[in-house]
């Protein structure tokens, strides 16, 4: 994991919790367009994404030439952090859709939505790579600064958490080969009397430590940054390794981009349509 990850996952952690809170100007609202967690289909065909380009957190995907693009989930619900399934059948995200937010299962389509149980409070949802287990985070109650690592068949059986409870434990995501976790254990730490938000964010990053899993809980084991990036995969990469969706800034609009590996050639996706 690079710094810049694990500082703009601490970042993350605190606004979910509510101890970091942000406010944008007016002015400046309809601009604050964003593009998060891209993930290829496993054929390459297909890319989902969540984006707020057309007024809210919502699901879209998109060929990779930057051809149909299709909104997923509807107005007035949350849609966030899609994930596809191994055999390219379903899509995992998080919504609020029934009043809290949690996890639900969907076609390609955006039909049959499914809610799935025991993932009250879930995100960052993956599939193993043999489709067998369901892994994501889920916050102990909203606001939190704690958070939880479970795995569970897809079907919501077998629901079992991950870690060590006393601490927080985030980012969780598959090792290449399916067979481990790796996630980042946090202690938990009380923001200061006049500590500002960023002392806070350095004080975790400090002291979290990245470890590895099985999905049965029982061998654990401690990982610097430069393995767990060697044994995990970055879910914006395409599956034959060419391509790399992310998101940047360009003359002050926020837009989705193809990068061809490793020659860094870049392509523009889709662009927000917000409008001021």
């Amino acid at each position: 994991m690079t710094i810049k990850r694990v500082i703009i996952n601490a970042v993350y952690a605190l606004l979910l919790s509510g101890t970091l809170t942000y406010s944008v100007p007016a002015q400046q609202t309809a601009h604050a367009v964003y593009y998060s967690v891209p993930s290829w289909a496993p054929g390459g065909r297909t890319i989902a994404f969540e984006s707020n380009r057309d007024g809210e957190a919502a699901v879209y995907t998109i060929r990779p030439d930057g051809s149909g693009l299709t909104r997923l989930t509807p107005s007035g619900s949350l849609g966030e952090q899609p994930n596809w399934s191994p055999d390219g059948r379903h899509i995992v995200f998080a919504s609020n859709r029934g009043g809290a937010r949690q996890l639900y299962l969907m076609k390609p389509d955006g039909s049959d939505v499914v809610a799935l149980p025991g993932t009250t409070n879930g995100f960052l949802a993956a599939f193993s790579p043999d489709g067998r287990w369901l892994l994501f985070a889920a916050q102990d109650k909203r606001p939190s600064s704690q958070y939880r690592v479970f795995v569970m068949h897809p079907d919501g059986s077998n629901r079992r958490q991950l870690g060590d409870s006393t601490k927080s434990n985030e980012d969780p995501r598959w090792t290449i080969d399916g067979q481990r976790v790796v996630f980042t254990e946090v202690p938990m730490l009380e923001r200061l009397p006049n500590e500002a938000p960023k002392e806070l964010v350095r004080r975790r990053t400090k002291v979290q430590q990245l470890f590895s899993i099985t999905p049965d809980g029982l061998v654990v084991r401690a990982l610097q940054p430069e393995e767990g990036n060697r044994m995990t995969r970055d879910r914006g990469l395409s599956p034959d390794g060419k391509w790399l969706v992310h998101s940047k800034q360009v003359e002050g609009v926020t837009g989705l981009y193809l990068q061809e590996q490793p020659s860094g050639t870049e392509r523009l996706l889709d662009r927000g349509n917000r409008k001021p």
